[in-house]
């Protein structure tokens, strides 16, 4: 690796550059993220304003009024983001496409008001893939004996603790009143043969005996003794740090002990710092309970009388918390929250106190809990902490917060424990009878119950504690012996959803695809494969019907239970429900011709209900059909009849407007089920197929031949032609071995196999018939082929251009009312020599097919079957293109490129190369310039050199070329006063294309240097995402063109009408009949010519402050900002020598041109903008309403000029921008623009702004 790659990776920071379509994906998420964000503006205030505002238009508003008026309550919005005005138009544009349901192009206030209370009520049930909650099962896996790994392992004792250590993926867990911790493997039960003994210090005693001789004297003998004692492991922990990985043990010698693990087993750990140093601490009581602060390197001991001891690692000294108003019984628990600097715990005194680990002291003490406190978790990413307790009830509680937020409830045991999963919205919680609930802690919800306790009383399971396994995720509960539970058991990463998926539709708008399966809808992205969000519990039942509307605005959806709801495609919002049935929904149909819903179950019922947006209910008629079973529903909108297919092979067909029977036809099989309905546009006929594997042409009126069949194929099982074939050929190939090692005559055997040929042929004819059931079918019209699906998996695709031909012929004769068409109005038409052919045939499944559906505009199948699996196929080919994935391990998009920050560089992934154009082109002229050297061309050099001084230029930061332009470009535009632009020095992040456009990057890249141009080379769909991109920035750019437009003409409406625009109210300061105005402000009579001359006195100021706040304004409007921003010390130096430049200037200019000048701000030093100078700009701004500016201005006063401070000068312009960014034409901007400057020298001598920048 290069240096200058080298520096690359430690000075400069890089994006990462994805390929145009992860960009693509990146641009449409943010833009939802935006829109989420922005409709959290709509409080009662807002939308009370706005329905004024939509009164006055008559409860309606069009796309470009919406945004008109939306912008206009949005000043406040994201104020700092750049492009705003832009991203702005973007989300009120999708969220009016949201909103408008019905696609008139018109937001209705009904709609309105619906999608915010739709928009309230379904946020709990909008997840991610990380927040779907599977169920747990119970594992095969139990406590093996490490030596024969078979028999099961046997405890003497109640297993106490169990938790799990990463570090070596086993579990660890010790016996009650044992001093020794067993290792059990997760996988496959199994204990292993190295186990930790905690062996304390051996005693030292001293003995004495005294012994007399024969000579009577007396000795006295000393021995020294070493006494072994025993100990009982008390608590358990595991500190996951690199730096440490320690086990630590607290046992009742009032030793807490680290243990580090090696090839030899678990031995005393020392200190990383200091490996002379061992992690052993005694302390003066008997430690209860351990927590540890990986961010201070502190561990928490609770000790049996309720105190809390501090044992500082990095100094081993210890400390206690302050006992007053602490703990009076054991502590069971303690969680540390080092982000927040808090440690909670809980003790049997029913108290859960939370302690600032800042200063040692209480925080809060939570007095919720009517007994003994057992357990605690805590939540970071919610910021919740759960405290579980011999009260059977879970406690949920916000530490910033001193109420109970919510109280888990369901529990009628007393609590051992209460777990939070990390990275899930899962809590788990175990009570002493056994049983186990899982909480969903966002909607605070029950997801599963199940119980550890055996109904067995001898072999009674005592659960005493759990832990969790990160992954797999996998739960394990202890008490007489381990129990292992499993999530997720049937999870597959092939498949789509444990449920079987029972179709998969395509969003155009949205470029998802929707998958329900069981009472949940997947959102998967049709750019990169992904689940973008998942709406659950949809449906009471599970959903056995699933439809979109014409517009794909709309979901129908039908379930289990009958019932059948009406659902916003982009939220999953409950709109509306529809008449319930009495049993399954089989289908539901939106009759768009007829404005109408018709939906049928296997009640035999079909229901017609009015489509009347948010209105009642209102059913129009209700067919129900005797003796059959409804498979299949169809509605043809020329003829406004509805079509129903029964399991009788009968086809009927009923009139929507009387509910009557037309006609019907009916299969010469008995019982021959219709399995589906295609019309064919413009041609009075349909398609139905059979599980006979039929596919008939029946044709409809106005045709005399009306409801009869006027061709069919069959749908032959092409698998077993092939098979028998291949079966024929084997068996004649072995008799001609055979025949030839017997040496039998060639002919003869030739002749027998022909025989046997022949034979199999007719064997092969006979299971032709016996066709395949047909359980899907669709027609396009485009392409005049018919795709379809059949029992044993296959999709097939045939041609059925010359049979459409045939019929589109004699339709057109049948049109004919001359005699040459009299008769074949009465006959149907002649398919002789017409054929089919199947275009192609490919096994797409193993199980049978559930649903087949069609993308006509992407060439695209997809496929949903049994099981469990969706794909995607080429509609032109039958080629596997890739199948929709619920993998968990998925990886993220890879950046193809990096660009360096700050500059146009852009580098390959390992940062070593550069490959963008405009390193490609001085490479370029590098070489010409040593060619052009050899020839001793001087011209060519010069020309050359010239060009990589300018590419050269271009290569230098942003901050630089702009303070090194700003001055210049203030020169030739001739602007005035340009320390007086608030906002000249707000820059945005990132141009228009940069921030909207998928290709900038590419554009800008050598394509030849690039290892891979895709970002997600796992995704193979290739949607056509740039015609998508394109329609929508093409209406974005024509709808700002229309804004901009409208907003000139209402601008130039209310100057002439001198309307206030925000208010609609007449403005005094405006009023162009000055005649009106006979009275001044002090009640005084004013003269004609008094009012001339206060007229003319007032143009002349309004014309001066016009040009000085325009800018100002351009600028407001362009970045939103409603407060200036300080630039950097070196753009100030660059402003400040322009102006003073100016101010020289303007000292050598004749005082009559000086008069006419623009009032502006003083010029500022650079002490102007250090710390002590921002400092005092809020005293300013506010100082200006206590000297009355606010009552003397805004309420009428005739003042023309009044003289402050430079400070307050600088505020009070700063006052004027923002008012008049809140409204353009609002007097009260231009009498703040008049104020000026005391003078410098002088306590009561005032001047205008002009003399004191004269001075």
């Amino acid at each position: 690796m290069s240096i200058l790659s080298k520096k690359l990776n430690k000075l400069d920071h890089t994006i990462p550059i994805y390929s145009p379509r992860t960009t693509y994906k990146n641009i449409r998420q943010n833009d939802e993220h935006l829109l989420a964000d922005l409709t959290l503006n709509f409080d009662p205030f807002t939308i009370n304003v706005l329905k004024n505002e939509f009164g006055i238009r008559d409860m309606q508003m069009k796309l470009s009024e919406f945004i008109l008026v939306v912008k206009e309550h949005l000043l406040s919005w994201q104020v700092d983001i750049p492009n705003r005005e832009t991203k702005l138009v973007r989300c009120l544009t999708n969220l009016f496409e949201e909103i408008d349901l019905n696609g008139n192009g018109i937001l209705e206030w009904d709609e309105f008001t619906n999608y915010v209370i739709e928009k309230a009520t379904v946020l709990n049930n909008i997840k991610t893939k990380v927040d779907e909650i599977k169920t747990y099962t119970k594992s095969q896996v139990k406590p093996l004996q490490a030596q024969t790994k078979h028999l099961t392992h046997k405890f003497n004792n109640l297993v106490t603790k169990i938790l799990y250590i990463p570090h070596i993926d086993r579990l660890a867990l010790y016996e009650e009143g044992s001093a020794e911790i067993l290792f059990m493997n997760p996988e496959t039960g199994v204990m292993n043969n190295k186990t930790l003994k905690v062996v304390p210090k051996s005693l030292f005693v001293t003995s004495s005996t005294v012994k007399k001789d024969e000579e009577g004297l007396i000795h006295v003998e000393t021995k020294k003794n070493f006494i072994d004692l025993k100990t009982m492991i008390l608590d358990i922990l595991y500190i996951p740090d690199k730096k440490y990985q320690v086990l630590l043990t607290s046992s009742n010698d009032k030793y807490v002990r680290g243990w580090k693990h090696s090839s030899n087993g678990w031995v005393l750990a020392s200190q990383p710092d200091n490996e002379e140093e061992l992690i052993e601490h005694e302390f003066k009581n008997e430690i209860y309970c351990l927590a540890w602060d990986s961010l201070n390197e502190i561990l928490y001991c609770g000790q049996k009388n309720g105190n809390i001891v501090i044992w500082y690692f990095k100094t081993d000294t210890e400390k206690e918390l302050e006992r007053e108003g602490a703990h009076t019984e054991v502590i069971m628990d303690m969680i540390t929250m080092p982000k927040l600097q808090f440690l909670a715990s809980g003790a049997l005194d029913g108290l859960l106190i939370l302690w600032d680990t800042i200063n040692n002291k209480k925080k809060r003490v939570y007095k919720e809990h009517t007994r003994g406190i057992t357990s605690l978790s805590f939540n970071e990413a919610l910021i919740l902490l759960f405290s579980a307790g011999f009260d059977h009830e879970v406690c949920v509680w916000n530490p910033y917060i001193d109420n109970l937020i919510y109280k888990i409830s369901g529990h009628s045991s007393p609590l051992l424990g209460v777990k939070v999963i990390e990275g899930t919205s899962q809590v788990i919680t175990l009570d002493s009878d056994g049983n186990v609930r899982v909480t969903d802690i966002k909607k605070f919800s029950n997801v599963q119950c199940f119980s550890v306790e055996t109904s067995d009383e001898k072999h009674k399971f005592n659960p005493q504690c759990f832990t969790y396994i990160p992954k797999p995720l996998k739960l394990a509960f202890c008490g007489r012996s381990v129990q292992l539970y499993e999530y997720d058991k049937n999870y597959n990463p092939n498949y789509v959803d444990d449920y079987v998926a029972i179709c998969c539709a395509f969003v155009p708008s949205q470029l998802a695809f929707y998958t329900p399966a069981g009472n949940k809808i997947k959102l998967w992205n049709a750019l990169t494969g992904d689940i973008k969000k998942i709406f659950s519990d949809v449906t009471q039942g599970e959903i056995t019907c699933f439809t979109l509307d014409s517009l794909k605005k709309r979901m129908l959806i039908g379930d289990s239970m009958g019932q059948i709801g009406i659902y916003n495609t982009y939220n999953g919002a409950m709109i509306k429900a529809l008449p319930k049935h009495s049993a399954e929904i089989i289908q539901i149909i939106h009759a768009d011709a007829i404005t109408m819903f018709i939906s049928a179950a296997m009640d035999n019922k079909i229901n017609m209900t009015l489509d009347n947006d948010f209105g009642e209910n209102e059913l129009i008629r209700t067919l129900e059909l005797k003796d059959v079973m409804i498979t299949s529903l169809g509605f043809d909108p020329i003829t406004k009849m509805i079509i129903v297919a029964t399991n009788t092979g009968i086809t009927s067909f009923y009139e929507s407007d009387t509910g009557k029977q037309n006609g019907s036809f009916s299969e010469l099989t008995q019982y021959e089920e219709i399995t589906s309905l295609n019309l064919i546009k413009n041609l009075p006929y349909i398609i139905t197929t059979t599980t006979n594997g039929k596919i008939n042409f029946i044709a409809l009126p106005p045709l005399l031949f009306k409801f009869q069949k006027v061709f069919y194929f069959k749908n032959e099982d092409s698998e077993q032609k092939l098979l028998e074939q291949q079966k024929i050929q084997k068996e004649g190939e072995q008799q001609l071995q055979q025949q030839q090692t017997q040496q039998i005559n060639i002919g003869s055997a030739k002749g027998s196999i022909l025989n046997n040929m022949g034979q199999g042929k007719r064997k092969q004819d006979d299971q032709v018939q016996q066709n395949l059931s047909i359980s899907n079918c669709i027609y396009c019209d485009q392409t005049k082929c018919l795709f379809l699906s059949d029992d044993k998996g296959f999709i097939k695709c045939f041609d059925i251009s010359q049979i459409l031909t045939i019929l589109e012929k004699s339709y057109n004769n049948h049109k004919d009312k001359s005699n040459n068409g009299a008769k074949s109005f009465l006959i149907p038409p002649n398919f002789d020599g017409v054929e089919y052919q199947e275009v192609w045939s490919q096994r797409a499944h193993y199980e049978m097919i559930k649903s087949l559906e069609y993308i006509q505009e992407e060439n695209l199948l997809i496929t949903t079957a049994y099981d469990k699996k969706v794909k995607l196929w080429d509609s032109k080919t039958g080629n596997l293109i890739d199948q929709l994935q619920q993998n968990y391990d998925k990886q993220e998009p890879r950046p193809i490129a990096f660009k360096r920050s700050g500059t146009e560089e852009i580098y390959d992934t390992n940062l070593e190369e550069r490959i963008d154009l405009k390193r490609k082109s001085s490479l370029k002229n590098a070489k010409l310039l040593v060619k052009n050297e050899q020839k001793g061309s001087q011209t060519a050099i010069k020309s050359l050199s010239l060009t990589d001084k300018k590419l050269n230029t271009q290569e230098s930061s942003t901050q630089e070329q702009e303070a090194a332009q700003q001055p210049q470009q203030n020169k030739n535009e001739g602007v005035q006063g340009q320390g007086d632009d608030l906002f000249a020095n707000f820059n945005p992040n990132k141009t228009y294309d940069e921030e909207f456009n998928p290709f900038y990057f590419m554009d800008k890249i050598d394509k030849t240097k690039l290892k891979t141009d895709r970002s997600n080379s796992d995704w193979k769909l290739h949607i056509n995402y740039i015609k998508y991109f394109e329609s929508f920035e093409d209406s974005i750019k024509q709808l700002n063109i229309d804004i901009q437009k409208q907003e000139h003409e209402l601008r130039e409406k209310t100057e002439k009408q001198g309307i206030n625009n925000r208010r609609f109210k007449v403005n005094p300061y405006q009023n162009s009949d000055l005649n009106a105005q006979k009275f001044g402000v002090d009640h005084k009579p004013i003269l004609k010519d008094e009012i001339n001359f206060k007229q003319e006195n007032q143009d002349q100021h309004k014309v001066k402050a016009d040009n000085r706040i325009q800018e100002g304004l351009n600028q407001v409007t362009n970045s939103q900002a409603t407060l200036p921003r300080i630039a950097s010390l070196q753009n100030n130096k660059l402003k400040l020598q322009n102006q003073q430049q100016q101010v020289q200037n303007q000292q050598t200019e004749p005082s009559s041109n000086r008069s006419h000048q623009q009032p502006g701000i003083e010029t500022k030093t650079l002490a102007a903008i250090s710390g002590d100078q921002n400092k005092k700009q809020k005293k300013v701004w506010d100082n200006l309403y206590k000297k009355e500016l606010q009552s003397k201005f805004l309420f009428g006063s005739n003042q023309s000029e009044i003289r402050l401070s430079k400070e307050e000068v600088d505020a009070a312009h700063r006052l004027a921008a923002a008012l008049a960014n809140y409204d353009k034409d609002d007097y009260r901007s231009l009498k703040f623009y008049n104020i000026q400057i005391k003078e410098s020298k002088g306590p009561k001598k005032l001047q205008p702004l002009s003399q004191s920048k004269k001075k």
